[in-house]
């Protein structure tokens, strides 16, 4: 079984992230087959829409 868990927080390495390695910590105490995945948000570049329409464009 695979299990993603994402660090919402703009702050690497404070408690966000720390409440996640300890869910991670408890999910392994419990069963440790399963595939754990973490996604830091910070790690990506996430800008908001700028309403270009791009998305609504079909491609020729």
């Amino acid at each position: 079984m695979k299990i993603t868990l994402i660090v919402g927080s703009p702050r690497k390495n404070k408690s966000c992230n720390y409440l996640i390695d300890q869910a991670i910590e408890g999910i392994k105490s419990i069963n440790n087959n399963f595939d754990i995945n973490k996604i830091q948000i910070s790690d990506y570049k996430i800008t908001p829409c700028n309403g270009c329409d791009q998305c609504l464009r079909t491609s020729k």
